[in-house]
């Protein structure tokens, strides 16, 4: 979902003002466009540009991450050979229950994409 045009849409009285001084609080961001008008933006929508690891240390942590930043952002990480890694990181995404179609896309298929090599057949 892209930004909502302000003017296209009820704003209730000091609504605007509000989120200008804490938008975090509402979950949005107000943007002038080029035309001058005011636009939301939802900060969220963000994180989807980027690749995340599976470094999460809480299966119910992983499964939030898919549902925030979906499964096609993920890759299997291991933090090795650090203290903090994962000393099973491929148990770790089967525990998280994401399904295998959601496990194999984190084990093979999207760091293949990301790394532009070919999957394994």
């Amino acid at each position: 979902m892209g930004p909502i045009d302000v003017h296209a849409h009820y704003i209730p009285p000091g609504f605007l003002e509000a989120v200008q001084r804490e938008p975090a609080r509402y979950g949005v961001g107000l943007e002038r466009a080029s035309d001058g008008r005011l636009r939301f933006f939802f900060p969220d929508q963000g994180l989807r540009w980027f690749p995340y690891d599976t470094i999460t240390h809480l299966p119910t942590a992983l499964r939030y991450l898919v549902d925030l930043v979906g499964v096609e952002r993920i890759v299997l990480g291991s933090d090795a050979p650090f203290d903090i890694r994962d000393p099973a990181p491929v148990e770790s995404v089967r525990k998280a229950g994401l399904g295998e179609a959601s496990a194999r896309a984190i084990l093979d298929t999207n760091p293949a994409r990301l790394f532009a090599l070919a999957p394994r057949q």
